[in-house]
């Protein structure tokens, strides 16, 4: 039987969780069945080497990201969008069955240039409506929206997700949808997290993923300061890659919170961390499908999260967790 052809295709391999969960499916592909390609905007991430060897993968830029963005914002200023179109069909090949646009944005945005035959998903991780951190990628709403018109299918990880997508671009047809949750592998997990001893000398939140707004790291450590001011012993683990690390520790500086918050910064297995903490806080301003804090559910560990999408969903409006 001949296999069928897939391509992914996604922004970086850097230490996201829709990066986590692209690499874990890749992981669990039968590969007797499908050639997979994994194509890559950006030469860049923390799981490059993850990925299975049976991947063919390759890069569409090698050109700095914020230099390629600007390229795309330049060719959308001046509707020349058609030459970035040319460009994206040069690189890749045109017998795919399937092409997966595996992040919104750029990802979903290049998919839909393509002329290819192949069916056309679009994965979406996050509440767009709630924070829309892909409209500078496109020249406006209606050409997102078109975007997302050429996927033969749209996929949401939650419910919420879905729900806001709706609100946000109104009118689309509802029946290419549909929700599928992240996969979750809770006996690797359980595995993993007795990799190494972590030791924690007094009551111990942690909260895991990248220093981006979106997080809310920021106000979590203010909250702390809050707690320390109220006569609170406690220490919160900080885990993630921040690529502005010099400003978050003059941040914990400043509050005078140096022997309260660690920035442990990104591992590449956090897990053991997680598993000796007390408790696992999601501070973030909007979130998809949380997979940390599913994790921390595999793990036994109580759960405090701001309301957003993903942690309604997994949460089940606060059954299992403080909203």
């Amino acid at each position: 039987m001949k296999k069928k052809r897939i391509l992914f295709l996604m922004d970086t391999m850097d230490g996201g969780g829709a990066e986590k969960v692209l690499l874990q499916i890749l992981q669990n592909i039968d590969y007797a069945k499908f050639d997979v390609d994994l194509c890559l905007i950006y030469h860049k991430g923390v799981y490059l080497d993850d990925i299975p060897s049976q991947v063919s993968t390759s890069f569409l830029s090698k050109i700095k990201p914020g230099i390629f963005f600007r390229l795309i914002r330049f060719a959308q200023f001046l509707h020349i969008e058609k030459l970035l179109e040319i460009y994206i069909n040069s690189r890749l090949r045109s017998d795919y069955d399937v092409e997966i646009a595996f992040l919104e944005g750029q990802s979903t945005k290049l998919i839909a240039m393509r002329r290819s035959k192949a069916l056309k998903f679009s994965w979406v991780h996050s509440d767009l409506h709630a924070c829309h951190w892909t409209k500078d990628e496109y020249r406006n709403l209606e050409s997102e929206r078109e975007a997302f018109r050429a996927m033969d299918h749209i996929v949401f990880v939650c419910r919420q997700n879905q729900l806001a997508f709706n609100q946000l671009f109104r009118g689309m047809d509802t029946s290419t949808q549909r929700v599928l949750y992240n996969p979750i592998n809770r006996n690797a997990i359980v595995n993993l997290s007795k990799a190494f001893p972590v030791e924690k000398k007094v009551f111990t939140i942690c909260s895991l993923g990248r220093f981006i707004q979106e997080k809310g790291f920021d106000r979590l450590i203010r909250v702390c300061g809050r707690l320390r001011d109220d006569g609170f012993s406690f220490q919160l683990w900080l885990i993630g890659k921040a690529l502005d690390e010099k400003d978050w520790k003059e941040l914990v500086a400043s509050l005078h919170l140096e022997s309260v918050v660690d920035l442990i910064g990104f591992v590449n297995n956090p897990y053991p961390y997680l598993n000796a903490a007390d408790l696992y806080v999601s501070s973030s301003r909007a979130e998809g499908f949380s997979l940390v804090i599913a994790e921390a559910l595999c793990l036994g560990k109580p759960v405090v999260s701001t309301t957003t999408a993903g942690a309604k969903d997994l949460l089940n409006d606060g059954e299992y967790g403080l909203l």
